[in-house]
């Protein structure tokens, strides 16, 4: 999958839930870390 449209698809998924965007960053971040010690 495209990274460009994994972002696209993501970012419109955090315009339809409004939750704290600080919330969101921790999650973001966590789950890329999580991405790049699997490969």
């Amino acid at each position: 999958m495209s990274f460009q449209k994994f972002g696209k698809a993501f970012f419109y998924f955090l315009k339809i839930i409004d939750i704290d965007s600080k919330i969101i960053m921790s999650i973001i971040i966590i789950y890329f870390i999580f991405l790049f010690k699997m490969k």
